[in-house]
């Protein structure tokens, strides 16, 4: 089990907060996406701190490319010697549409497609491969050495998606690294509905269950 503790945002406190999770022995920080970026908070967490995991949990995905996405968990994951994690999520119809101003589509398939991307140009950068990715949402075919950030010296970072549903869950189980679920799950709807749909996502990618 892993215990973890939120970062409120940015603030004069930030460091000393992040400093004090740590020496209270927090295995991991969390910086969510309310009224401030995600991915800030997680850059000063993984600055000051020497141990613990930072993820984001979670940042809004489909306001942001996917390629822009990759490199910021590249970027961080290099910085912090293999200790980020990207956690992403999709919101609801009516932020994405009127808050973000971005088209809205059915979330699971989406998303499955968008970590498909990341994980695609990820492969790119790690391998030297020509990047490829033509899906029904997002196309990424062009990728210059001037673009390709320096090599990094640990694993990619693992991809944690939200959901609140079987769809999601489904999802996580086939292409993602974990499922970050709501609060308001009872244990009984995680068994009865969220671990049969993480299976059933396993099972289609021929994955190690213990992996996921």
């Amino acid at each position: 089990m892993r215990i973890e503790t939120y970062i409120p945002g940015l603030s004069k406190n930030t460091i000393e907060i992040i400093k004090h999770a740590e020496s209270l022995g927090y295995d991991a920080l969390v910086s969510g996406e309310l009224n401030n970026e995600p991915f800030l908070p997680v850059l000063l967490g993984l600055e000051h701190s020497k141990k613990m995991i930072v993820r984001t949990g979670l940042a809004i995905a489909f306001p942001r490319s996917p390629m822009t996405v990759a490199n910021m968990g590249w970027d961080l994951q290099s910085y912090g010697n293999g200790r980020f994690q990207l956690g992403l999520g999709t919101q609801v119809k009516g932020h994405n549409e009127r808050r973000f101003s971005v088209p809205w589509s059915p979330p699971a398939p989406r998303m499955r497609e968008y970590i498909l991307a990341v994980k695609a140009i990820w492969n790119t950068w790690k391998t030297g491969e020509k990047l490829n990715f033509q899906g029904d949402h997002y196309t990424h075919t062009l990728m210059t050495p001037m673009f390709t950030p320096p090599p990094m010296d640990c694993d990619l970072p693992p991809i944690y998606v939200s959901g609140l549903g079987p769809g999601m869950a489904k999802i996580a189980g086939e292409v993602a690294d974990g499922l970050l679920l709501h609060p308001m799950c009872s244990p009984k709807y995680i068994n009865d509905v969220i671990l049969p749909a993480v299976a059933e996502g396993v099972k289609r990618s021929n994955r190690d269950p213990k992996k996921c």
